[in-house]
């Protein structure tokens, strides 16, 4: 014994409690939000601002009125990037 203390007996470790992240998401489905639709049009945060005010890209609608949550269609942004690869397509048999 050390300094008067009387010896402890090893605790056995507990689990650690793990919690979830709470994030609202959209099941993948017929609709998407932000990161996904920026991930389809391969910009990041301000390109990708600039490309829908602009007009570039598939726009986004609102969910309700008053509301800032924005959705993309999937089906838009599947034909955006079709109609991108046909172009491609066209300018590689055009060289």
């Amino acid at each position: 014994m050390k300094h008067g203390k009387e010896p402890t007996e090893k605790k056995e470790p507990t689990e650690k409690k793990k919690y979830k992240k709470h994030k609202t998401r959209v099941p993948a489905g017929p609709v998407m939000r932000r990161p996904e639709a920026m991930s389809y049009s391969g910009l990041r945060d301000t390109q990708f601002d600039e490309a829908v005010r602009n007009g570039e890209v598939p726009q986004p609608f609102h969910v309700s009125e008053g509301r800032r949550t924005v959705l993309w269609l999937r089906s838009e942004w599947e034909a955006w990037l079709a109609a991108r690869a046909a172009t491609r397509d066209v300018k590689a048999v055009q060289q």
